[in-house]
């Protein structure tokens, strides 16, 4: 019952809201978690294609000499290649927390009135974003765990597996967000991340473990909405 392929360290796809399961979650409920959802993927896809990208421009950086002529045109390039690489990955990765921070949210926001045995409901207005997780993550997006009293019986044996789970990745979003380095407000404006002079790349970590626990949070909103026999 865990959500398959969860890699927390890093960006990519992880599982939708798994409407196989025939949860009786509010309709609005879940076609925004899987748009949201979704909107992750994509997002979390395209850091890991620049992130490639990225790394075939540094090896020509790294082959090239210190002390080329700034008029030589391969000299040029190979700088420029880079710079624009770096910048694209950096902005797709702000992109990336910005989506993951709304996901996980909304995720853990439906799942925790599921535990509580309320109706799960789309939060109005939409949630913050990533740059207020970052400085409030134990608030914003807070440990679920699953009551057994709110899974159907023949469902019941899986809560402790999925309350492991799900302790697994929170503890891996606390220590992702307290190694976050980089300006708060850069994840939540992505336009920014041009502005910063550091030496180091955004942090993937951050938006990777936000997707993971965003996930983990959604299986348990449906696994807590299946009827009864």
């Amino acid at each position: 019952m865990t959500p398959p392929w969860k890699d927390l360290r890093r960006p990519g796809l992880r599982s939708l809201f798994p409407l196989d399961m025939e949860a009786e979650a509010p309709g609005d409920v879940v076609d925004l978690l899987l748009r949201l959802g979704q909107a992750c993927n994509d997002a979390g896809s395209a850091v890991l294609d620049a992130q490639a990208q990225l790394a075939h421009a540094v090896e020509p950086v790294w082959r090239s000499s210190r002390d080329a002529d700034r008029d030589d045109m391969l000299a040029w390039v190979t700088s420029e290649r880079y710079e624009a690489c770096r910048d694209h990955a950096e902005r797709l990765t702000a992109v990336y927390a910005r989506a993951a921070a709304m996901y996980a949210v909304c995720g853990v926001e439906a799942a925790s009135r599921a535990a509580d045995g309320l109706a799960p409901q789309v939060p109005h207005p939409l949630p913050v974003v990533a740059s207020d997780v970052l400085s409030l993550a134990r608030i914003q997006v807070p440990l679920l765990q699953v009551p057994e009293r709110a899974v159907a019986r023949q469902w019941r044996d899986h809560v402790p597996k999925e309350n492991a789970g799900l302790a697994e990745d929170h503890k891996a979003l606390l220590a992702a967000t307290a190694a976050v380095g980089s300006p708060a407000v850069v994840f939540g404006e992505p336009h920014t991340v041009g502005e910063r002079q550091t030496a180091y790349l955004l942090e993937t970590e951050f938006p990777s473990a936000l997707h993971s626990y965003a996930s983990g949070c959604v299986f348990a909103l449906a696994l807590m909405c299946v009827p009864g026999d």
